[in-house]
């Protein structure tokens, strides 16, 4: 029987990510939003679907709403959700899934910062 080889998921750059939020919430801008970012932001849960980041940024133009999001987001609040052994045993996604933990923690300083 053939292995079906499964693509490894590419990890997240933590940092470009956390320095792009870091910038909306500095500039108090979201039209600084990036396509990483948003794709990141637009897949954690609790987010709602959105047609394009420019629907995403429509919504969250009042970044008090982000921040609230964020503050109230499962991903944020348990990012070692990602480091369980659900997640790691995946061995082919486990590197993709430490990279999403690694981003989650650090956003939750972030907003404390500029809540």
């Amino acid at each position: 029987m053939e292995q079906i080889q499964v693509k490894k998921w590419k990890c997240l750059n933590t940092k470009n990510i956390i320095n792009n939020l870091n910038l909306i919430f500095k500039s108090r801008d979201i039209e600084k939003l990036n396509k990483p970012s948003y794709e990141f932001l637009m897949n954690l849960s609790g987010f709602i679907a959105h047609y394009d980041i420019n629907g995403f940024k429509s919504v969250y133009c009042d970044l008090r709403s982000l921040i609230a999001n964020l503050k109230d987001c499962p991903d944020v609040l348990n990012p070692e959700y990602y480091l369980s052994d659900f997640f790691q045993e995946r061995e082919e996604q486990a590197d993709y899934y430490k990279s999403k933990a690694e981003t989650l923690k650090q956003i939750k300083p972030l907003i404390e910062k500029y809540e």
